[in-house]
């Protein structure tokens, strides 16, 4: 049996860079909570689509949290080097990792195995299931902010710098597959 922290702390070794140990910690606890709730093994997790909407080879969700995320912290990195405002990275690096975390519970498999969307999913979208989920690991306001707000539920509400910059890197890593 795989231990659900080691697969996490391996999926994404981003995780090792949050400097913060209780972020580091939370943003752990985050991952654990929605794969346990979701029922999806560590190999299911390794396929799952990160969207439904798109068919694109290569494009799983891990892939797509990996990719929003090393976006997101380069466009951090420039972002500190310029200007006197500076952003918080480790915001940034576990409200990257964490924005789709309720995609885990918004998913589920039908009686054939084909993912689709879930009961849950279809109330609550995975931008509020995530956020309820880090809430519920004790994550600040601030990354819950960037879970909430990173699609199209934020686009009436105020965004921290750090929710606007990841929102900017899922669009970026969504819009170029579209047909």
């Amino acid at each position: 049996m795989i231990d659900l922290r080691e697969y996490i702390i391996t999926s994404f070794p981003e995780i090792k860079d949050i400097q913060d140990n209780d972020i580091r910690e939370k943003t752990i606890i985050a991952f654990i909570k929605a794969i346990e709730e979701s029922k999806w093994t560590p190999e299911e997790v390794d396929k799952l689509p990160f969207t439904l909407l798109i068919k694109a080879p290569g494009m799983t969700l891990i892939n797509h949290i990996r990719s929003v995320t090393g976006m997101a912290r380069s466009v951090a990195k420039v972002f500190n080097e310029h200007y006197e405002k500076q952003l918080n990275m480790d915001y940034i690096i576990s409200g990257a990792l964490l924005h789709d975390v309720g995609k885990f519970v918004e998913y589920t498999k039908d009686d054939n195995g084909k993912v689709i969307v879930s009961h849950k999913g279809k109330l609550i979208r995975h931008p509020f299931y995530g956020s309820m989920i880090a809430y519920e690991a004790g994550l600040p306001s601030e990354i819950i902010n960037i879970i909430a707000l990173h699609s199209k539920e934020g686009e009436k509400n105020k965004r921290t710098p750090e929710a606007i910059i990841i929102h900017h890197c899922d669009f970026m890593n969504f819009e170029p597959f579209k047909e």
